[in-house]
């Protein structure tokens, strides 16, 4: 009877066999029930599964063989068997909690409550395995990556296609593919991999003002090997993660849009929408374990290699990416022990009320491409670099938000405020601010790279002009075109000192674009659109 309902029920083609067996009054062999398994029964290419499964209630349901029957020829005495014997088995196991959500009528990929000490878990919640005539004929796995804290800030809800999530995690189909189409006569199974993999996506708010959610659309777990460490052999794992970032749209204290972080949803979107953003691939989630102890995981979040798609990204339409004609270039993972100037980033100044990163920090650099200089720059060319990075140190009720721009000059060595030209004369930059203004006598805004005190030295001289401000600036199209223009304002010490923003009659500024009069205040002049690629720069 436990049979037939076995068979009757959601795994029912995993007890067919089982049920013909027992219930065949002919059938003879050896049958053994609830065998113990351990870790070393697990095929190599799925021993990761180990640091999952509670070995107390590990099992084989069933195996053994049919014996052949023997016969011998009356006339010739030849002894035979009509079929050599068979090997078969069933591995049936689940964690006790996901079975009851089964039974409960639950979806299958929902994950389940998990206790951890660390930012993430692994759960085997089923492994269901069959062997007829020694052959693996059916497989069938859930498994589940909980996950409670990512980029050093903690998960608060989890949404799996959209549903709220009873738990923080993310439940991954494994499944049995073969890849020969002679594998089922060999016996080894050689022909075939596992493969795990998510089914849907899955997205984690975060307690962030940063970084609002982190969405998991596509996740692979695979089991990598094992390798000796101090005499102990260790089983490496790996879960490898495409999502998305969806950063947070930042406003200064007087609510002025300045959206540094560029991509994500649009401001107040509720946390079920969450899920848009800068789309990354490569993102790696480590574990290992001890082979004699499989429960004794560790993990290791690993973004070294991430790597951008642009193409499934979503920058919002008043962002920095989009109105500065920026390129993704790499992202940095730091230590709280490094700072961006040890990666050659200046800072830059702006509006939002931002504190300093603290613990480990994280950043997003790109290209900034300024143009080209003809032969006045050194090698490096007028290419630079812009640094967005953020530490999780601040909350989502945190006024203030863990977040730093930095700029790295062209052809300057990382962290200094001054670049070569020829190798003879070199550009002195004082202070460097990010500003977001309406476009004079027009409509729209656009954003602003303002560098001031800008001084020319020679063969190390004190700079030059000694008695004049120049303030130098870098502004993006208002149509968002991706175009940049250049203006550079200059003002003699006689003459009435000028506000922040650079009030003169004279003006250096790159053809063939003749600059209208700057405004007398903390603004930029209106927008002339170039081609950086087609500018050369002069001294005149």
């Amino acid at each position: 009877t436990t049979a037939q309902q076995r068979a009757a029920g959601d795994s029912g083609e995993f007890y067919q066999n089982f049920m013909s067996i027992v219930t065949d009054p002919l059938w003879t062999g050896v049958l053994v029930l609830e065998a113990e398994l351990s870790a070393d029964t697990l095929p190599p290419q799925i021993q990761g599964l180990a640091a999952g499964i509670d070995f107390s209630n590990f099992v084989a349901h069933h195996f053994g063989f049919t014996v052949s029957r023997v016969s011998v020829d009356a006339t010739t005495g030849i002894i035979s068997m009509q079929d050599n014997s068979s090997l078969f088995g069933l591995i049936d196991y689940e964690d006790g909690a996901y079975a009851a959500n089964l039974q409960a009528g639950v979806d299958p990929n929902t994950p389940i409550p998990v206790q951890t000490s660390d930012d993430f878990d692994f759960t085997v919640l089923q492994l269901q395995s069959l062997f007829e005539n020694a052959n693996l004929v059916d497989f069938k796995s859930r498994i589940q990556l909980t996950v409670d804290r990512l980029f050093g800030s903690e998960v608060v809800q989890t949404y799996n296609n959209g549903v709220l999530a009873p738990a923080n995690g993310v439940v991954l189909v494994g499944s049995y593919v073969e890849q020969n189409s002679a594998a089922n006569q060999n016996s080894d199974n050689s022909g075939g991999s596992y493969v795990f993999q998510q089914t849907r996506s899955t997205v984690f708010t975060l307690d962030s003002n940063v970084l609002s959610a982190i969405a998991f659309n596509r996740v692979q777990f695979n089991t990598l090997g094992s390798r000796t460490v101090d005499g102990a052999t260790i089983v490496a794992s790996r879960f490898l993660v495409w999502g998305a970032f969806d950063f947070v749209e930042l406003q200064d204290s007087q609510e002025e849009l300045l959206d540094l972080l560029s991509f994500g949803s649009p401001a107040n979107t509720e946390p079920v929408n969450l899920g848009k953003g800068l789309a990354f691939s490569n993102l790696v989630i480590n574990m290992s374990f001890p082979q004699v102890t499989p429960n004794a995981k560790s993990f290791d979040l690993d973004p070294n290699n991430l790597a951008y798609d642009l193409n499934s990204s979503s920058p919002r339409d008043k962002s920095l990416f989009q109105g500065f004609g920026l390129q993704l270039k790499s992202f940095i993972n730091a230590s709280a022990e490094q700072t961006p100037a040890d990666y050659g980033f200046l800072p830059v100044t702006s509006s939002l009320k931002l504190q300093s990163l603290e613990e480990s920090w994280f950043g997003v650099v790109y290209n900034v491409t300024l143009g080209g200089p003809g032969a006045l720059v050194s090698a490096a060319g007028f290419s630079s670099s812009l640094l967005v990075a953020w530490s999780p140190s601040t909350d989502a009720q945190a006024t203030d938000r863990a977040v730093f721009l930095g700029l790295s000059l062209p052809g300057a060595a990382p962290g200094a405020q001054l670049f070569s030209l020829q190798g003879v004369f070199k550009v002195a930059v004082g202070s460097i601010a990010l500003l977001r203004q309406a476009v004079p006598n027009g409509n729209g805004d656009f954003y602003c790279l303002r560098l001031d005190d800008v001084g020319l030295k020679i063969l190390g001289i004190t700079k030059l002009p000694p008695d004049a401000t120049i303030q130098f600036f870098l502004f993006g199209d208002p149509n968002n075109t991706g175009s940049l223009g250049w203006y550079a304002a200059y003002k003699s010490s006689d003459s009435d000192s000028i506000p922040e923003s650079a009030t003169t009659n004279q003006a250096l500024t790159l053809e063939p674009v003749v600059p209208p009069p700057l405004p007398a205040s903390d603004s930029v002049p209106e927008f002339a659109q170039q081609s950086p690629q087609q500018e050369e720069v002069g001294l005149s």
